[in-house]
């Protein structure tokens, strides 16, 4: 130890650096003896600081997620706004193209519309109109109508493809089917309505004519007359459609509308005074096959329910294998850390 006090106050004066004064005994040959650990002690403090790492880490995507939910319900709501806004368009476009192919018979249409009062007129009189447009804009509201009608194949179905993502797969392919029974109905309802209601009425209204009090009918007015009617007659004749559809969804059932039926009725009645004119001859008229067409709904809600109770075990199996799965998805993870 001298020697190097020597050496080192030496070099302090020349201006070198001391060295570091060396031991008397030789350290390189000893070894630090280091701690034995065992390896079950190593698992345990590893395993034992798992479940702290995995409390406290939170992934980027669950984060995300979180923040972005609201703005992906407001995605689909507007993905929904806008498929039903393309819908509407598709349906706007068609009934324009029905109506000007539909204008130039638009004339001979009007003949055979007004054919069941024309027949029931005394002689003499004719259709009036009281306006010079008044002819004109009669023949465009023939042509609207007719091409309504016409089109109301491919009405139904873009109305019934937009309700079709909000039904099961097997409900889904019955689209076609209630695009057609739809415009079925409704064209039938049009066409009960020419056929057997409109002979009836004008036979009836026009018994009151006398020598004092003739009839002068305008175009316009009877225009109106006869389309409020074919309207709610096509409107009415889908109620087994709509019966079958509820009772799918398994809002309505049969036995609710047997035991409902009195109020039924009393509703019948009051819907057909809305939608016919201000007379009891037409609203018995329209009361009378609405309560034939709600007893067949009644039997047509049957046969949905029937439908239901047979799809029903399938869907059961499908959600227990669900479940299943789940189940062993969950415990994957656990046998996993065991076995580690």
């Amino acid at each position: 130890m001298c020697f190097d006090e020597e050496e080192n106050n030496v070099k302090r004066i020349i201006g070198e650096e001391p060295i570091a004064s060396r031991p008397l005994m030789d350290t390189s040959n000893t070894h630090t003896e280091e701690p034995e650990t065992n390896p079950t002690e190593t698992q345990d403090n590893s395993s034992s600081q798992e479940p702290t790492q995995e409390e406290t880490f939170t992934p980027p995507s669950q984060t995300t997620s979180k923040t972005n939910e609201p703005e992906e319900e407001r995605m689909t709501l507007l993905s929904h706004l806008g498929e039903l806004r393309l819908r509407l368009t598709r349906i706007v476009i068609m009934v324009l193209i029905g109506f000007f192919g539909f204008y130039g018979i638009s004339e001979i249409a009007y003949t055979y519309l007004a054919e069941p009062l024309t027949r029931f007129l005394p002689e003499g009189s004719t259709l009036i109109y009281t306006s010079p447009q008044g002819a004109f804009f009669t023949y465009m509201k023939v042509a609207l109508m007719l091409s309504i009608l016409g089109t109301s194949p491919f009405t139904f179905y873009q109305i019934w493809a937009f309700i079709a993502p909000g039904l099961y797969k097997e409900e889904q392919r019955a689209v076609i089917p209630l695009a057609f029974f739809s415009a079925f109905f409704f064209l039938a309802g049009a066409a009960f309505c020419y056929f057997a209601v409109f002979p009836v009425a004008f036979k009836f209204f026009m018994g009151f004519t006398s020598d004092l009090v003739k009839p002068m009918i305008s175009v316009e007015e009877y225009l109106s007359f006869a389309l409020k009617l074919i309207i709610a007659f096509g409107l009415v004749f889908e109620m087994p459609l709509f019966a079958y559809f509820l009772a799918r969804l398994r809002i309505i059932t049969a036995e609710a509308m047997k035991k409902y039926r009195k109020y039924a009725v009393l509703v019948i009645f009051i819907v057909a005074a809305i939608l016919t004119p201000p007379d009891v001859f037409s609203q018995t008229m329209m009361a009378c096959p609405m309560l034939f067409l709600y007893e067949v709904s009644i039997y047509v809600a049957k046969i949905a329910r029937k439908e239901n109770t047979n799809n029903q075990p399938e869907t059961t199996n499908t959600n227990a294998i669900e479940e299943k799965n789940s189940t062993t998805q969950e415990n994957e993870p656990q046998n996993n850390s065991q076995n580690n």
